[in-house]
């Protein structure tokens, strides 16, 4: 899992989608895995926001509030996944957001 996330400094490959896919092909159930993937997220997160802060250090002050959102809309987020990932099928799932992830560079690339 950890390898299928590096993947995601390629452009348009999804880190949340290779964990997805990568934790989906052992045993854990669905809740698990969004969960896990989640949890995988917050390293990434710290390390970019470290590099953003080194980078441009007026950021400590103007940052926390998109910080504090940003985290608050991850986790409401991630129980409705969790709930709507245990109502349906975790394939049909998992391929209705890998469509909208292909719509969506489809879209940026046109657009």
């Amino acid at each position: 899992v950890g390898l299928l996330q590096v993947l995601s400094v390629i452009p348009g490959l999804s880190r949340s989608g290779s964990t997805i896919f990568g934790l989906s092909l052992g045993e854990y159930k669905p809740s698990e895995i969004l969960k896990i993937s989640y949890m995988l997220s917050v390293p990434v997160g710290l390390a970019a926001n470290a590099y953003l802060f080194l980078e441009n250090p007026n950021l400590i002050t103007q940052g926390w509030l998109a910080l504090i959102v940003s985290f608050i809309v991850g986790i409401i987020s991630l129980h409705f996944l969790i709930r709507l990932a245990e109502k349906i099928n975790f394939f049909k799932f998992a391929l209705s957001f890998a469509l909208l992830c292909f719509v969506g560079g489809i879209l940026s690339f046109i657009l």
